[in-house]
Order: C-alpha cells, then structure tokens, then sequence
C-alpha cells in the first residue's frame, strides 16, 4: 500500500496505484492486505480521491481490478467526504455499464460493486438495476450454490423498478417462474397462460447470442412442449393450421438447438430429444 500512496503523492500516478493493488489484493498470496489499504484509502485527499475516480473510468483501465478496488472503497464510503462518495457512485454507474460484456471475473467483481451500491440505499443505485437484475437471474439458474440465489433475493426490492409492461423486464422475470417444476407439473391446467407469458421471450432467447440465454430458452422449450396456442379468451382452441404451425416451429427450434455453437445449449436439447 505504502508504494501505491507513494506513487499517488508523486505524480498521482493511477496506474500504478492500481498494479500495486492487484499484486497485494488480487494475487494468491496468504497475507490479506485489506485492513492495510482501507487505512491507507482513508488517509488519501479529497483532490487524489477525485483523480483516481477519474481515472478508474478511462475506456483502457482493468475493469476486473477497478471493480474490487471500487468495492473496497465503497466500504469505507462513511467516512468519505460527500463529493468522494459521489466520484464513486459514479465510477459503478459505469462499471455496471460494461456488467453483461465483461469477462467473468470481472463480471462477478462489477455485480458485487452493483450489489453492495443497492443495498446501501445511495442515491442513484437504481442506475445500475438493468444489467445487475439479469446477471444475477443468470447466475441463480446456473449456479450450483445457495449463494448465488441469495445474491439474487438480497437485491429482490430493486424489481419493483423494472417494468413489467416492457418484453425485456418481463424476460428477466419470466425464467425463475417458468423453470419451476411446479410450474410445468401444473402445464395442463395453465396452456392459456403459459405459451402467452412464454411467446415474446422464448423465440427471442432461441436466437440470442448470448449462450446462457440460449440454453435457458432450451429449458423453456422443452419443459413445457408441446406449447398450445389459445385464442385471447382462453377458452377457444385456436385453428387446427395454427396448431400444426407452432408445433412444426417448436420441433424445428429443437433441431436447430441440437447444432447449436454451445455445448451446454447441445446436451439440453439432446437431453430434451431423449425424453
């Protein structure tokens, strides 16, 4: 720490602030330097608190070491000046930005920064609901742990800001629902509902670029085919042309997730086949 304070008080040299704090904080090494660094953050000046939020938002800057030196600031964020924590908030506005296209490790980095800035109630945290919302989803159906559920549960207030009228929002909020077992037990009680609330979302996710969409727009598909179209009053059963027609485009969507470029996204649809 003393080496990246020494650097900062020179020439507020950023950079290098940054390379010292991922060769103490990031790397594998036993000793924990945290304590050590939180005593030397709070020590630093209002002017060199602002230059490095500068600088942590430059387009070339590590977003996986901005992102766990973002958080660590954060913590220490009352006792802060105001216009420091401000700097901040501002510095995860923009990590959040880069959330759904960062490399994984940076992603869960930037996700923790989303969470942490939430959870804190500070102005303008709903900033970074939008691409923060869908991760954790993502994670809490891929992932194996508690954990990665509870992440999801701890920021479960922020979904009051998305809207439900919108296909995105309701395509973040549809999958915890609709993968439920439960859910597709009850399939023949809900066929009017189900295809409606699954329509605008699952084709699209077919054809997502993102892999992990992808595979749970496969879950979807074939947890609950055949998928049954009904007409808007939920009572009439639509034509015997419209019928056959979404059955032919659900069984060619499963074909087409058997070649699909993910392997995950491969074995789901293989496995769907096989049933």
């Amino acid at each position: 720490m003393q080496k990246a304070l020494v650097a900062m008080a020179k020439d507020g040299h950023c950079k290098e602030f940054l390379r010292v704090f991922a060769a103490e904080c990031l790397s594998e090494k036993d000793e924990d330097h945290s304590l050590e660094w939180k005593e030397g953050l709070d020590a630093m000046s209002t002017a060199q608190w602002q230059h490095l939020c500068e600088y942590m938002r430059l387009p070339l800057v590590d977003l996986h070491i901005t992102a766990c030196l973002t958080c660590l600031c954060w913590s220490l964020r009352d006792s802060l000046p105001t216009s420091v924590v401000f700097a901040l908030s501002d510095v995860i506005v923009h990590l959040h930005g880069h959330l759904l296209q960062a490399t994984p490790d940076a992603q869960d980095a930037i996700a923790q920064c989303c969470e942490a800035f939430w959870i804190s109630h500070a102005s303008g945290a709903e900033a970074v609901i939008p691409q923060l919302i869908p991760y954790l989803v993502v994670q809490a159906l891929d992932g194996e742990t508690v954990s990665a559920v509870k992440r999801l549960r701890d920021v479960q207030d922020a979904l009051s800001l998305l809207d439900f009228e919108d296909t995105s929002s309701r395509y973040v909020l549809l999958y915890p629902f609709v993968l439920s077992h439960a859910f597709f037990e009850a399939k023949q009680v809900c066929d009017p509902m189900l295809y409606r609330l699954v329509e605008p979302m699952l084709w699209r996710g077919l054809s997502a670029t993102n892999d992990q969409v992808r595979k749970q727009a496969a879950i979807v598909l074939f947890q609950g085919f055949p998928y049954q179209k009904f007409h808007l009053d939920g009572n009439k059963s639509a034509s015997k042309e419209d019928t056959d027609a979404l059955l032919q485009k659900q069984v060619d969507g499963m074909l087409l997730l058997v070649q699909d470029t993910s392997p995950a996204t491969r074995v789901v649809a293989v496995h769907g086949l096989a049933k």
